[in-house]
């Protein structure tokens, strides 16, 4: 008897343990994001590598609450949860590919393109990689085809932003290397 009750009582406080780690590594994702440190949610998230997946869904959840609000910290906070966007688990993978979907979405309309389209950019640069996860594309298969089109319409009505990271990574997704000028030399791209 004495075991099963120690047995309860270290599971109590094992859950609770984590729900307090859990709790932790949001507050410093948080207080990372409201400082404008963006590196330091890698070194978080370098730090505690089974949280991952936790911290990448937080960091999405964010983004879309900011998105309408203040595209451009949307759009840094979407970024950042680029590297973690694969170690979603499975059961949160639906709710992860939705929100996803929604900031592209977001992102694709020509009202938001046209007063924010750098945030508009980096929204498709970020969502690029999170499509193209087998976590993200089992849940959505038409979703990174759907980013890859966005962008390129982007590129194409709003010349106005630098796009060169989107533009890179559209030439690489779709199977070139970007074109490379130096001092007069002419490499031609990867086809």
């Amino acid at each position: 008897m004495k075991k099963l009750i120690l047995s309860a009582l270290f599971a109590l406080f094992a859950t609770f343990a984590v729900h307090a780690s859990a709790s932790a590594i949001t507050d410093s994702v948080q207080s990372a994001i409201a400082a404008g440190n963006f590196e330091k949610i890698n070194a978080i998230a370098a730090a505690n590598p089974g949280a991952q997946g936790e911290i990448a869904m937080y960091l999405l959840q964010q983004a879309q609450s900011k998105v309408t609000t203040n595209p451009t910290l949307a759009a840094k906070i979407f970024t950042a949860a680029g590297p973690f966007v694969g170690q979603i688990p499975e059961g949160q993978s639906k709710q992860a590919s939705s929100i996803i979907a929604s900031l592209v979405n977001t992102a694709n309309g020509k009202g938001f393109q046209a007063a924010t389209p750098c945030p508009a950019s980096d929204i498709f640069a970020a969502a690029l990689g999170m499509t193209d996860q087998p976590n993200i594309s089992q849940q959505n298969a038409g979703l990174h085809g759907q980013t890859v089109a966005n962008a390129n319409g982007l590129m194409a009505q709003n010349p106005q932003c630098d796009g060169s990271k989107l533009a890179a990574l559209l030439a690489v997704t779709q199977g070139t290397a970007p074109t490379v000028t130096t001092l007069g030399a002419h490499v031609p791209s990867i086809e």
